[in-house]
């Protein structure tokens, strides 16, 4: 009997797997039917999974963990049977797959915020965020400033820049810090996502930055109140002061650029020329809350002169042999002043004085004196009061009872008689005096040679008599008349015909030098007469080896500073400074002025000609270079070497004035010499005019 199989299916299934991610696991098979033989299963996944021969349980080997990760990624695999080997199955259905479901441990990744640590004001901040572990898509944080930053897929950091709301300042601000946290995270696909709740810290230092406080210059007149100002590039956050090198406190509100100082003292109104260009620096400073002050350049305070007048009176003082000639000033000398008459003579007023005299000598003819000129005396302005004094020479005749006192003048001026025999002075302006205490009687008539008559009288009366062209009548009370006194025996008596005699000033020239005072000038001119100033030099001003102020006057001054940091100040007149070695300030005043440098110069430090003072043009001031190019080994240079020599540059409204020299190496240099504050030219303006003196 012939027995035939009937094809039965033997079913093959999979146990459904649940495994977290960080676990081993194991495929497990099931068969309807037990294998006869041994029986494997081969899976898609290349996983073996083997049976036993009557078992209908197989299972693979343990197969590695997934991988525990901080991301989301929880998922379920079907895996089938590539492929079956053994059993002896006369059917076999591989169909139903096997399910493989991995879940997620929970990992937790971290966002933190960190910044620049130190960073100066002014500067940017960069701040940095940070995750523990790299994101699977981008992450975008949100902080607390208001910045975003955005961590692209796959990265673990990100950036943003943050300008900082402190700016660069020139205050003191100290060390400040600035802070933000991160306020909200999302993206990254990751399982748990933390946020550090540390802020990022960052220190904001202070850079240095100077602020410079300036001085305005000042010009200002000698009867006016001062007030300084100073200026600040940077305003203060606190109230600010300067202190000046004099003492004067400047005051700046807070957010001021600007302050002012309380109105000093003038200088004092005056009749003297005393103008002075003063250099006032900054002492110290306080307040502002400023990282770093630093001092300008010192101010030039000017003191102009506001014009006193001084008067000049010639007038006749004393009786008899002790008549002078008095000259009054109506302000005290500050030097010797010489006044000249018109008779020749001199007068010379002391320093510190106001009143000097010669005697009238008995030989002066009846003539009017009057003042023609001066030198000296350091006025602002000086007016000579030119009425004409008479000292009139008188006879005095006895005849009876009538003694007469005959009186030539040819001029309608005061004048003072006296007669030769000791009776009595009649002074200016005045008839009659009395004598030894007798009546004064007025004369009423003139006799044809031109003598006045009286009465007659007891011989023990006299009548003294004024010309009657004097000015100012007398009442004839004795009581305003002068006291009488003793007048000079040795006058001559007119001639016949009442003509006063001729007479030679032989002594008045030596009496005269006698009352004279010596000293050196410091002022020309000639007050209301109107004399013409002299084109040379007429007064030489000589400095020391120190720092000195020398002051010049209304007429041709030369000044010399010699050594040390001088400040030179000419006058009027065609002036000549001359700084010598030294930083020195210079400055001209009216006229056409000459400054002149020296070979010394160049190894002592520039010159500064002040503010406006040199005059650009055809009859401007003059820079004398001549011994700067001798000292150079340059004799006759011509215009065309002085482009090489010398650089003319304009730097902010001033003029500098350099010479091109090689030092002892061989090296090229450029000294300054000058500064010509407030000026703008160049070379040629310079040579064009005429105002470069370079050739001997």
């Amino acid at each position: 009997m012939t027995v035939t199989d009937s094809i039965d299916v033997t079913t093959l299934t999979f146990d459904s797997i649940s495994v977290a991610e960080d676990q081993s696991y194991v495929f497990t098979a099931r068969l309807s039917n037990p294998p006869q033989t041994a029986f494997s299963v081969t899976l898609t996944n290349g996983v073996v999974i083997n049976f036993a021969p009557g078992s209908t349980v197989g299972t693979s080997a343990p197969q590695p963990p997934q991988g525990e990760d901080p991301h989301i990624d929880t998922q379920i695999l079907r895996i089938g049977v590539a492929s079956t080997s053994g059993g002896n199955f006369e059917s076999l259905n591989t169909s139903a797959p096997a399910l493989l479901r991995f879940t997620d441990t929970i990992d937790t990744t971290t966002v933190s915020l960190t910044a620049t640590p130190s960073v100066t004001e002014g500067d940017n901040s960069v701040t940095y965020a940070t995750l523990t572990n790299p994101a699977q898509s981008a992450v975008v944080i949100t902080l607390s400033n208001g910045s975003q930053i955005t961590i692209a897929q796959g990265q673990s950091q990100g950036t943003v820049t943050v300008p900082l709301p402190i700016q660069d300042n020139a205050n003191l601000d100290g060390t400040r810090q600035l802070s933000a946290e991160i306020t909200n995270a999302t993206g990254g696909n990751f399982e748990r996502l933390v946020i550090n709740p540390a802020p990022a810290v960052t220190e904001v230092t202070d850079t240095i930055d100077t602020t410079t406080v300036t001085l305005d210059n000042i010009s200002v007149a000698e009867n006016q109140s001062v007030v300084y100002t100073a200026r600040v590039d940077n305003a203060p956050q606190t109230p600010f002061s300067v202190t000046l090198t004099n003492g004067v406190v400047i005051n700046f509100a807070a957010g001021s650029t600007v302050g002012t100082s309380a109105p000093q003292p003038p200088q004092g109104d005056d009749p003297y020329r005393d103008a002075q260009v003063l250099r006032v620096g900054i002492a110290s400073t306080s307040g502002g809350n400023y990282e770093q002050v630093t001092s300008g350049p010192s101010a030039l305070v000017r003191f102009t002169d506001t014009v006193t007048p001084t008067t000049a009176t010639l007038s006749l003082s004393g009786s008899g042999n002790q008549l002078r000639y008095t000259l009054t000033l109506s302000n005290p000398t500050q030097g010797p002043v010489r006044f000249t008459l018109s008779d020749g003579r001199t007068i010379t007023v002391a320093q510190g004085r106001s009143e000097a005299s010669i005697p009238v000598n008995p030989s002066d003819p009846n003539a009017p004196i009057s003042l023609t000129g001066f030198s000296g005396g350091n006025f602002e302005q000086l007016n000579l009061d030119q009425t004409p004094v008479i000292a009139a020479q008188a006879a005095l005749t006895t005849l009876g009872l009538l003694t007469t006192l005959a009186v030539f003048d040819t001029a309608a001026a005061p004048a003072v008689f006296s007669d030769p025999a000791d009776n009595a002075t009649v002074q200016a302006g005045r008839q009659a005096t009395p004598v030894a205490g007798d009546s004064v009687f007025d004369l009423n008539s003139v006799d044809p040679n031109g003598i006045l008559q009286a009465p007659a009288v007891a011989p023990e009366q006299a009548e003294n008599v004024a010309d009657t062209n004097a000015v100012g009548q007398d009442s004839g009370n004795p009581a305003d008349s002068p006291t009488p006194t003793a007048a000079d025996p040795g006058l001559p008596a007119p001639d016949d015909a009442g003509n006063p005699p001729a007479q030679t000033d032989s002594t008045a020239s030596s009496q005269a030098e006698e009352e004279q005072t010596s000293g050196s000038d410091s002022q020309s001119g000639s007050g209301s007469v109107g004399s013409t100033p002299a084109t040379g030099i007429e007064n030489v001003i000589e400095g020391d080896s120190g720092n000195d102020t020398l002051q010049g006057t209304a007429a041709n001054d030369s000044l010399n500073g010699a050594g040390g940091n001088d400040i030179l100040v000419g006058g009027e007149g065609n002036d000549i400074l001359i700084g010598g070695p030294g930083q020195d300030l210079l400055t001209g005043g009216a006229g056409r002025d000459t400054f002149v440098f020296t070979r010394d110069d160049l190894t002592a430090g520039a010159d500064t000609i002040t503010a406006d003072d040199f005059k650009i043009g055809n009859n401007g001031d003059v820079l004398d270079v001549r011994d700067v190019l001798v000292g150079l080994g340059i004799s006759q240079p011509t215009a065309g070497d002085l482009g090489t020599i010398f650089n003319v540059n304009q730097t902010g409204g001033n003029t500098t004035v350099s010479v091109n020299i090689n030092t002892a190496s061989g090296t090229p240099q450029s000294v300054e010499l000058v500064t010509l504050q407030g000026v703008t030219t160049d070379l040629n303006t310079l040579l064009n005019n005429q105002q470069i003196e370079y050739t001997a």
